[in-house]
């Protein structure tokens, strides 16, 4: 049976469909309004919630600060230069993070070198008061009172005078070396210290300070805030007079003696015996840098100077601990005059 459609019954259908689709302008501000606002709502519930997140992890880091400040018993200046310290932090309520934590310590003591006028030596001391140590070898020190017991360093005066030795702890006032060979530097002279990390060698200045018994078994020196970069440690070079067997490299030729004129960790100057080497010959270098501990690197002549009598050669690949090795070992030795 064939369905027969009424016409204007269908056309009534679909006119009333349509008309629940519109809206008047009225509709559609009131619907939007009603979408802003439970927008808003919802950023207002964020906001309040994080404050209250955040008034309560202040309220804990204020916990925390007094808690710690209560084992520590800091004199009066060590809480008004922690007082100045906290004024770099974003927000001050944070203080507790600069007793516990090294990164965010060194972060505000820095700012606080560069903008103010404070006494590095009460940072130091109070790096140590907290006992902040040092942190990865990798990075420069921020501080003196971060260096390692048993780091070798080497100390010069303007007056020429050289002292190796090591470092042999840290007091709150003091960096302590123990020196290579017992001496007595004057109080108050003013030295320029070296030392070496995985990073390369650095430098800082510093003075010497009244020591206790028996001063030439020690040399206490004031903590410095203030370490530079002096050279890439491939580079740092030293003069030293150090016997030293070479021979082409590869070859089964008898060694022959010679002596380094300067040593660095990326090479070296050296005598050309009987003027047999020149200029682009690999060479086969042995030698003693500490005791018993053979050490044997290859090295290209670089050139040769003082008409063939002196050699300049640069190591071929070595690696780090072989590099540490020489730096160490020429912090460590004690000055002598290059022979004529």
């Amino acid at each position: 049976m064939p369905i027969i459609l009424d016409e204007q019954k269908l056309t009534k259908f679909f006119y009333d469909i349509s008309r629940g689709f519109q809206q008047s302008p009225l509709q559609i501000l009131l619907a939007l309004a009603l979408l802003l606002l439970f927008i808003g709502f919802l950023i207002f519930m964020y906001r309040l919630q994080k404050k209250r997140l955040r008034e309560s992890r202040n309220l804990r880091y204020v916990e925390l600060y007094e808690a710690a400040m209560a084992k520590l018993n800091l004199n009066p200046s060590e809480l008004h230069l922690l007082e100045r310290l906290a004024r770099y932090l974003k927000t001050p309520e944070r203080k507790y993070l600069l007793l516990v934590n090294h990164s965010t310590f060194n972060a505000c003591a820095s700012r606080l070198c560069r903008q103010e006028d404070v006494q590095e030596a009460s940072l130091s001391a109070l790096r140590i008061k907290l006992g902040f140590k040092a942190q990865d070898p990798e990075r420069i020190p921020s501080s003196t009172a971060e260096l390692p017991q048993g780091l070798p360093v080497l100390i010069t005066s303007h007056t020429g005078k050289r002292v190796t030795g090591r470092v042999a702890g840290s007091q709150p006032q003091s960096l302590i070396i123990s020196p290579t060979e017992p001496i007595k530097l004057p109080c108050g002279i003013e030295v320029r210290v070296y030392f070496q990390n995985r990073s390369g060698v650095f430098s800082f200045t510093t003075h010497v300070q009244d020591t206790l018994e028996k001063p030439e078994l020690a040399i206490h020196l004031a903590h410095s805030e203030t370490i530079r970069q002096t050279q890439r440690r491939a580079y740092y070079r030293e003069k030293l007079s150090l016997p030293i067997f070479i021979r082409p490299a590869g070859s089964e030729e008898k060694p022959l003696l010679s002596a380094f004129l300067d040593l660095g960790g990326g090479g070296a100057s050296l005598r050309n015996p009987q003027n047999r080497y020149e200029a682009g010959v690999d060479l086969e270098l042995t030698f003693l840098p500490s005791g018993a501990d053979r050490l044997s690197l290859t090295a290209k002549v670089i050139r040769a100077s003082r008409g063939g009598k002196v050699l300049h050669v640069r190591f071929g690949t070595i690696t780090d601990s072989v590099r540490d090795r020489i730096i160490g070992f020429l912090f460590l030795k004690p000055r002598t005059r290059k022979s004529k």
